[in-house]
């Protein structure tokens, strides 16, 4: 095929194999744990169709509950040929890529481009099959790229979707009374840095009072209100275990006692990064889902579309040979009738011609 193949002798990378190449690149460099099992048996599979089809029956070899799922994802593709199955492997990598970009971002997922509408079958079928020679003249050699979608990138996810627990440290009351001119002292023991959520509101008695929240050793405090109410969220830095103290101080007061309602409750700063990012994570994968749904639906959206204009064009095809058919047959029988009018015309002269010499 003319322009295949440079003037040095060294066969051009078809478009379709460097894409696939750059998609491999790109799985290399996403997080291990962002796609469920089943996703990534679904990679694999696409993958493994590139070096050829899954074998049959099932390799003895398999016997672990991971090595029957690869054969199965893979055999489950087995009808797609290796071109179909580099650009499927492709596109989702690069969907994968484009959102996770976007949501480092903080922009919102765009869908992925549909795919390209069947207007011109003839001509989009010519570019497949001129595709499909370069693919076929160009050996891919999976050694230039290694043993990819095995246990490097498709082994068992380590994360098993629990959710982590975020450890509370609680103090509250309904109704403590503090009494007038005193002052209630709560030490509450933290293990390291972490947020403070409180609450404080006098539910009988006349205010304010203060409500602060301060190390055990002195220092300066972390929370300081004069309030008859007071809530929030503070995060409160310490190195390592501490132990604070909650004050509530009714010194001000001279003849009267308040009832207090409170709640102070800590939760590590590490344990809330990792819950949120649990959360992230696990909309995520859900995002993901979505997309590789949507995806495979285009897919076989697109697969339908293109068997069905196929078989229009094999049609329009059986059609042309009807009417190429009829038209020789016309013309044969227009051959005949002229025949036939000659014949008719020699008769007719004969006829005359007896008819003159019955006469005579």
């Amino acid at each position: 095929m003319s322009g295949a193949w440079p003037s040095s002798g060294v066969p051009a990378v078809p478009p379709s194999v460097h894409r696939f190449r750059q998609a491999i690149g790109a799985a290399r460099e996403l997080p291990p744990n962002l796609l469920s099992q089943g996703q990534k048996l679904k990679l694999y599979a696409l993958y493994q169709q590139t070096q050829g089809v899954a074998p049959e029956p099932m390799p003895e070899t398999a016997v672990s509950e991971l090595d029957i799922a690869k054969w199965e994802a893979w055999h489950d593709v087995r009808g797609m040929n290796k071109k179909d199955a580099m650009e499927s492997y492709a596109r989702i990598i690069e969907s994968l890529v484009a959102m996770l970009r976007e949501d480092e971002a903080g922009a919102p997922p765009t869908q992925p481009p549909p795919p390209p509408e069947s207007e011109d079958t003839p001509a989009i079928r010519a570019k497949e099959e001129e595709a499909a020679e370069e693919d076929e003249e160009y050996e891919y050699d999976e050694d230039e790229e290694g043993e990819y979608g095995e246990d490097e990138y498709y082994e068992e996810d380590d994360d098993n979707g629990d959710e982590p627990k975020v450890t509370q440290t609680v103090w509250s009351t309904a109704a403590l009374t503090v009494a007038a001119g005193s002052t209630l002292d709560v030490p509450l023991s933290v293990d390291g840095p972490s947020r403070c959520t409180y609450t404080m509101s006098i539910v009988s008695g006349m205010g304010p009072i203060g409500f602060r929240i301060l190390p055990a050793g002195g220092g300066a405090p972390h929370l300081n209100v004069y309030s008859s109410s007071a809530d929030g969220a503070i995060d409160v830095h310490v190195n390592g275990p501490s132990v604070l103290v909650a004050t509530l101080d009714n010194s001000a007061a001279m003849m009267s006692s308040v009832d207090v309602k409170c709640r102070v409750c800590f939760e590590p700063l590490m344990e809330l990064a990792a819950h949120a990012e649990h959360l992230r994570k696990s909309q995520l994968r859900a995002d993901i889902a979505g997309k590789l749904a949507d995806l495979l639906a285009q897919e076989r959206t697109t697969k339908q579309v293109t068997e069905r204009a196929l078989g229009c064009e094999s049609q329009l095809a059986k059609l042309h040979q009807q009417v190429a058919a009829a038209e020789s047959e016309l013309q044969a029988l227009m051959g005949t009738l002229q025949s036939a009018e000659g014949r008719r015309a020699e008769l007719k002269r004969e006829l005359a011609a007896m008819r003159a010499q019955l006469r005579q």
